[in-house]
Parts: C-alpha cells; structure tokens; sequence
C-alpha cells in the first residue's frame, strides 16, 4: 500500500527504552501512589525546546493495562507544565528562555507574578488551560541541584473545579514532586 504505520513491535521497544530513564524510575512509585489516592491519570512531562511533552503516565484502574496513549506536544508557556518548569527555574534562567520561545512575553507582568506565585507555591494551577481547556495542576520535579528536570501534572476533565480543589491537588503534586 506504500504507507508506513507504527507496529506494536516498535511500540514496545520504545516503551522498554523509555524504563531506563532516570527520570521515570524516580518519578514511577509517588505517580502510582498519587494516582491511586486521587483516582485521576498523573502525567510526567518533560521540556524540549519551546515545547513540553508527556514522557510517561500512570492511571488509577490496572485494568487499563498498558494503554498506548499519545498526548500532544504543547508550547511551553501555554501548559501548567511548562509554567512549573519556568516557576521552579532561577529567574535569570528563566527569562532568557521566556525571551527565547516568546520575545513578548518577557516584560508581562501577570505571567511574571504567575510565576513568581508558582515559584512560592511550589506548584502552577491553569484554569482552564489554553492547550486543553482542562483545569491542569502542576508541580516541577528538580534535581539535586535545584534545576527542574520534569513536570508531575493531573489535568482534570472537569474544567469547573473549584479554587480549593485545585490548590489541594496541587499541593499533592509538590510534596510528590
């Protein structure tokens, strides 16, 4: 038929090279834990470039098995991922790369206190998110050194949570992350 479609073969290799990563394997049991308590999907992105993506999940049913799923990728700035991971980095680091993705964006006030928000919080809450146009939480998982490496995030299908509700999850997600 000169087409080319993903096998399941080439699927479960790359599921199996995605288990070596660190990142994963650190993340792996509190997104289990936090996904059974919760009852929602948790979601492990990661930054490349202007844009985040989902590296790995965890849902609260077994039953799913391993579900092939594919997500999106989403610029940076539009995602409570991609918000946490800019909130959690230093603040010079951070504008370089906000200047880099979205010159604009750099002398915003409200993203500017949105972040510094998140930076004290330790978690980011987007209601509703402008990617999905869910109500997305997240908090920035960072390394020994303070730098983030990845996102813990739990989007909610209901984009009518409430205030309190979101800010309890998200401080789930910090103490997680």
């Amino acid at each position: 038929r000169r087409r080319y479609e993903i096998g399941v073969r080439i699927l479960e290799l790359s599921r199996r090279s995605l288990d070596g990563n660190e990142i994963i394997r650190a993340a792996k049991p509190e997104m289990a834990r936090l996904s059974r308590s919760i009852g929602l999907t948790i979601l492990l992105m990661i930054r490349d470039g202007a844009d985040v993506f989902v590296l790995d999940f965890d849902d609260p049913d077994p039953s799913y098995g391993r579900l092939v799923r594919l997500w999106r990728r989403n610029p940076v700035m539009e995602t409570a991922a991609g918000r946490a991971l800019l909130a959690a980095m230093p603040r010079e680091n951070a504008l370089e790369l906000i200047a880099e993705i979205d010159a604009g964006s750099v002398g915003d006030a409200r993203l500017l206190s949105e972040l510094d928000m998140g930076k004290a919080l330790g978690y980011v809450v987007c209601r509703p998110e402008i990617a999905s146009g869910r109500a997305v939480v997240a908090a920035a998982i960072q390394g020994s050194d303070r730098i983030p490496l990845a996102a813990i995030v739990l989007m909610l299908d209901s984009p009518s949570a409430g205030v309190e509700e979101l800010h309890d999850f998200g401080r789930m997600l910090a103490e997680a992350a």
